[in-house]
């Protein structure tokens, strides 16, 4: 039941945080199977994987809206998309705290993470919260 929520930024470190909290016995992912893929020419940015819950970030993607051409690097809330997905995020939650103990992140939750920890408190769920930051140069 114990959660432990990553907060960081894009390239920021996130990814081997998680990874830490994973082998720590906080699972990224209810299996290895759900854990986000690289896309195929982005191996290299995180060799070891991106440690993120594909069902989460599915969610994720679709509570903001990725500006284009730009996608990732200027994202915006979407209040009635949020607000139409909450069931389904509660759902979400609900399922990985059946686990003993689990982890997410996603640099989404940056954005997102008011909505995250209102859905954590509603479904009861006891949690800590990592912030990662690491400076651009």
């Amino acid at each position: 039941m114990p959660a432990v929520i990553i907060l960081g930024g894009h390239r920021t470190g996130t990814s081997v945080t998680t990874q830490i909290v994973a082998a720590l016995g906080f699972p990224a992912a209810p299996s290895p199977q759900r854990l986000l893929r690289p896309r195929p020419g982005r191996e290299a940015d995180n060799p070891d994987g991106y440690f993120e819950d594909a069902a989460f970030v599915s969610l994720h993607r679709r509570m903001l809206t990725e500006l284009r051409p730009r996608g990732w690097t200027n994202p915006r809330r979407d209040e009635p998309v949020i607000a139409r997905l909450r069931p389904q995020y509660v759902d979400l939650v609900r399922e990985r705290a059946r686990e003993d103990n689990w982890s997410l992140k996603d640099p989404r939750l940056c954005l997102l993470a008011d909505v995250l920890l209102d859905v954590l408190e509603e479904c009861a769920v006891e949690f800590r919260v990592v912030t990662v930051k690491r400076g651009p140069e």
